[in-house]
């Protein structure tokens, strides 16, 4: 690797994102949230990627590669406390198909479990909203899709 570790780029994201939560950075920097995880859990992020996360950190794209700015400072131009750069508008999440297949093969075997009137019971809204909760849960990486996950998300949303 020419710039050392993802792991110690992955680091130095971190440092710039401070004590945002990772969603909300990944919202900031207008890309969707499922890769910006990925960003930070070790792969390498694209060029245009990195350079929004500069912008928004005060650093350059050497610096969150590796970890030296011009000159050998690893200072960083702008506090972390300063106010965020404007986001891009925000792009809608990108579904991963594997993962969204998962969840459509728990999502059928909670429906085979309910009875026949739970699509004309609850509705389209309903049916969409639990879905994409179940999605997004495991798109966070939190857990597997499952019938049992499905079952707990619908409680939850009443």
């Amino acid at each position: 690797m020419p710039y050392g570790s993802y792991h110690e780029i992955s680091a130095r994201i971190r440092e710039v994102r401070g004590k945002l939560k990772k969603a909300e950075f990944a919202d900031i920097l207008g890309i969707p949230r499922p890769n910006f995880y990925k960003y930070e859990d070790g792969r390498l992020p694209p060029a245009d990627v990195l350079q929004k996360i500069a912008d928004y950190g005060g650093v350059t794209v050497k610096w969150l590669l590796t970890g030296k700015e011009e000159g050998g400072s690893l200072e960083k131009t702008r506090p972390p406390e300063q106010p965020p750069i404007a986001p891009e508008p925000a792009r809608p999440c990108e579904i991963e198909e594997f993962l969204f297949t998962l969840v459509l093969r728990a999502f059928l075997e909670f429906i085979n479990k309910k009875n026949s009137e739970y699509l004309a019971t609850y509705g389209y809204k309903h049916i969409a909203r639990l879905i994409t909760a179940v999605y997004n849960h495991c798109a966070r990486g939190q857990e597997p899709p499952s019938l049992g996950l499905f079952e707990k998300i619908e409680i939850d949303l009443g």
